[in-house]
């Protein structure tokens, strides 16, 4: 055992003389029985000495690539290697293999937090409901808050009709069995005073004209009121004080041709009321209580009656409020009819009078009606054509109110 490391040791040294003399063989006593392969092996290698051209001298500071045959391909994986002065560095070294378990100095995962997302939303805003109040702060009050709907239901129009002998006056708070009863109509044509009123269900409520025989002429009171119930909250009171009903008439034997579609009608609405004339006006007044015309000349076929739903807004206003008073304005209709004869339908109330509420004007026909038109201005209504050229005690007026689209 001894001999042979000896021996071994004596190779290692002739081994080592010849490296330095460049280029010999060195065979160890152990294998000479495969020394004529490596013998072909080194002859393959003396082969390339010399080809290519030389690298740098002394190598380099990044490779230590002293070679001089071809640079051979650098692989990323080596860098490490030569940042450690070129030894080498197993690729996979300091992996652990698959089955191993996690390092027990391993860094701890550490997760990055989450981006800043900035100050937290804003609570949701509020609903409009119609109240007069601006809940969702958006300096607009009651928009898309179903005001159509809460005036239907909360507020109703009034119309009436008396004889002069028992007219109430133009302003009372009475008229016959009204307020205290939503209708007083002699529906038989007994009656010298009638009335009557819309409701929650938006049908067309008839007002008749009496006693039989008689005819509508200047003995005789038309007249208006819009009232809101207080029990529905501050806004109902709100909304009676600033919207109006108006009603007026034009004979056409005293002025020109009142337009079907106007802003004023005789001095209304700058005036709740107009000088009686052949172009005379009256409204509700803001007060709830009934305001009434005395009419002109002989309603027959030369006459026009004039319907309008106006808001407005008291003189100070913001402009905020007086947006309001034109939704209030637009969000309903309010529509005057006459019929020749009583509709033949329900005595209840109508769902449809002519062509109205489909449309917002039928001026022709047995059944007649036009609609306040959502805009504040005068729609007008003709009697031209009507049955026997007089409105009489066979003859039926009426009014509704129904909401609007919204």
């Amino acid at each position: 055992m001894r001999r042979a490391y000896a021996s071994r040791r004596a190779a290692l040294a002739v081994a080592g003389a010849c490296l330095a003399s460049q280029g010999c063989l060195v065979e160890f006593p152990e294998r000479a029985a495969t020394a004529d392969a490596d013998l072909g092996a080194v002859a393959r290698l003396d082969a390339l000495i010399g080809q290519g051209e030389a690298g740098p001298v002394g190598g380099s500071s990044t490779d230590a690539f002293t070679g001089t045959g071809p640079r051979p391909p650098r692989d990323a994986r080596s860098e490490p290697a030569d940042a450690a002065g070129g030894a080498f560095v197993k690729p996979d070294a300091g992996r652990p293999m698959p089955d191993d378990g996690p390092a027990t100095d391993a860094a701890p995962i550490v997760v990055p937090p989450e981006a800043d997302a900035g100050p937290p939303p804003p609570p949701p805003v509020g609903v409009e409901t119609c109240d007069g109040v601006d809940e969702n702060g958006d300096g607009e009050i009651d928009e898309n808050a179903g005001c159509g709907r809460f005036i239907q239901s909360n507020c109703s129009a009034w119309l009436v009709w008396a004889n002069g002998e028992v007219a109430p006056g133009p302003v009372t708070d009475f008229w016959s069995a009204c307020p205290a009863l939503p209708e007083a109509v002699g529906y038989y044509h007994t009656a010298s005073i009638g009335c009557n009123s819309t409701r929650p269900d938006g049908r067309f409520r008839p007002v008749t004209i009496g006693p039989w025989g008689a005819d509508l002429n200047d003995n005789d009171w038309l007249g208006v009121a819009f009232r809101c119930d207080p029990a529905a909250g501050p806004v109902a009171a709100r909304l009676q004080a600033q919207c109006r009903v108006f009603l007026g008439q034009a004979d056409f034997l005293g002025v020109d041709v009142q337009p079907d579609d106007a802003d004023t009608w005789g001095a209304c609405p700058a005036a709740n009321e107009s000088a009686r004339g052949p172009l005379q006006c009256v409204g509700s007044g803001g007060d709830g209580r009934f305001h009434a015309m005395q009419l002109f000349g002989d309603v027959d076929y030369t006459d026009r009656f004039g319907i309008a739903f106006r808001c407005d807004a008291p003189p100070g206003a913001s402009p905020a409020e007086q947006r309001w008073a034109g939704l209030m304005t637009a969000a309903v209709r309010v529509f005057f009819t006459y019929a020749y004869w009583f509709p033949p339908e329900d005595n209840n109330g109508w769902d449809v009078w002519g062509e109205c509420p489909g449309a917002d004007l039928d001026a022709e026909g047995d059944e007649r009606c036009v609609s306040s038109g959502r805009d504040g201005r005068f729609h007008a209504l003709t009697m031209d054509g009507i049955p026997l050229g007089d409105v009489d005690y066979d003859d039926t007026l009426g009014i509704a109110l129904l909401a609007a689209d919204e």
